[in-house]
């Protein structure tokens, strides 16, 4: 996208900082000013900035945009990232599962399980949704793909080397391994596989004993799968010892047995 020229970023970011198309006091000029040197013309950073200051003080506006400062000016990324670091802790966990799992999903299907995890989750998503961090399209959840990103790199970075460490997991070699090796930890929080992208996989009975935390749970096959002859991709061949009783939401595309673990 091309970067917006000086009066098309003061108009968007007063839209979303102040609600008018135009600064209407000396100090909204002067964070206007601050602001949009960090920002660079993008018109997402300048979203995201203007939306995150919204509403608040005129003190509390020029202590956040102070430590703008301290960003690179070419790292959209770390600019992004400080809107996340100002949501409160629920939300930040409500924005990671919606980067991880729930992007372009119905949004009543994601506020219903949303709700099931998280205190005011409809109110919570539609703060997200005021900090321009998501956006709603014809019902269906949607984000900005360098705030995906984003997202991605936080849960990425919680254990780089160990994912099994990490809070959620939908990249499928890295969920393939956690299972293969039985090594899910108390820290999964939640887990979507792809399993047209895995090999047929056989798990232990005891594979989900030690993801106690475990509320998101999702293997599936892709829409253009054929299914007409599937064949289960996860074996249970010692049958299945528990799930978590954390689980909030369960989908499991042919799953091989007949009843679920008296366990759960």
């Amino acid at each position: 996208m091309e970067e917006l020229d000086d009066d098309e970023s003061i108009k968007l970011f007063c839209q979303r900082a102040f609600k008018s198309n135009h600064p209407t006091e000396f100090h909204q000029l002067k964070l206007s000013q601050m602001v949009l040197s960090f920002a660079n013309g993008n018109p997402l950073a300048i979203k995201v900035i203007g939306s995150s200051l919204c509403g608040k003080t005129q003190s509390y506006q020029e202590s956040e945009a102070k430590k703008l400062k301290q960003v690179p000016k070419p790292d959209i990324q770390k600019l992004l990232k400080w809107s996340f670091d100002g949501l409160e802790c629920e939300e930040k966990e409500m924005f990671l599962d919606i980067a991880c799992f729930f992007k372009g999903e119905d949004r009543d299907f994601v506020t219903r399980i949303m709700e099931a995890c998280y205190l005011s989750a409809y109110s919570r998503i539609e703060n997200l949704i005021d900090k321009s961090l998501i956006y709603v399209s014809e019902n269906e959840i949607k984000m900005h793909d360098l705030l995906q990103q984003m997202g991605w790199d936080i849960v990425y970075n919680e254990s780089p080397s160990e994912p099994e460490r990490r809070s959620r997991l939908w990249i499928p070699d890295d969920i393939y391994d956690v299972l293969i090796e039985n090594s899910g930890t108390k820290t999964l929080k939640g887990m979507l596989l792809d399993m047209s992208r895995i090999p047929k996989l056989e798990l232990k009975a005891e594979a989900f004993v030690k993801m106690r935390k475990l509320k998101f749970l999702k293997f599936y096959l892709p829409s253009t799968f054929g299914r007409v002859q599937m064949k289960p991709k996860i074996l249970l061949p010692q049958g299945l010892l528990s799930l978590p009783n954390e689980l909030r939401y369960l989908y499991w595309e042919g799953y091989p047995l007949k009843t679920l673990p008296n366990q759960f």
